[in-house]
């Protein structure tokens, strides 16, 4: 279940970075600025081990097989296809910061930075989804999203047309902008249009009910 967002409610008062840790982090910054990029002319290079590439291939493989029809990245093939290659590089970044007081070209990678950032690279690929499924969320369907968590967050039996207009007119500014959402809610049986009687002069106002199992 998805946690209850603290927007709103957020303080804006930063904790302190322990003293120790922060010593440690600029003066491995500073150790590997402080390395040279070459050898003799020839560039440094980081080993990978066969078990340790296995580990990446087979990593490499999975996001492959997903990126099938069917699977999480079938739609996301130019970023699914580049997130094996990011994640090499983000072990070779973990064993840089690992090793930044030695040569990190000395040491050959090891299976704890290459299963760091096998794992990073897991919650990113996650992370992606839900952004690229927000970017590509129907208005439509968001819209009616809107509306139903208004209903149920109210606990409303029955609504006119206007009191719906009324809470949306800030995103929705004309009745109009928030009728697709309506017809969405309508075809999928959540609520049910109802012309209540006209009362004095104009037009009868629309109302809806909502569906009970709701």
């Amino acid at each position: 279940m998805q946690s209850k967002s603290s927007l709103g409610y957020r303080n804006r008062e930063g904790c302190t970075i322990d003293r120790v840790a922060k010593d440690r982090f600029y003066k491995m910054i500073r150790a590997l600025l402080a390395v040279k990029m070459t050898v003799d002319g020839k560039a440094r290079i980081i080993r990978l081990p066969d078990h340790v590439l296995e580990m990446w291939v087979e990593f490499a493989r999975e996001v492959e097989v997903e990126m099938r029809e069917g699977g999480r990245f079938e739609h996301l093939h130019d970023w699914a296809g580049k997130l094996p290659g990011q994640a090499v590089r983000l072990a070779g970044l973990f064993h840089c910061a690992r090793y930044a007081d030695d040569a990190p070209s000395t040491h050959p990678l090891d299976e704890d930075s290459m299963g760091m950032a096998l794992s990073m690279a897991s919650v990113l690929s996650h992370h992606a989804l839900e952004v690229f499924d927000l970017i590509g969320q129907d208005p439509d369907v968001e819209c009616a999203k809107k509306i139903l968590e208004w209903i149920t967050g109210n606990d409303l039996r029955v609504f006119t047309q206007r009191d719906c207009h009324v809470r949306f007119k800030g995103s929705y500014p004309k009745i109009s902008d928030l009728k697709p959402g309506l017809d969405i809610l309508t075809e999928r049986q959540i609520i049910r249009e109802k012309i209540n009687k006209k009362e004095g002069a104009g037009r009868p106002s629309v109302a809806f009910e909502v569906n009970p199992k709701i």
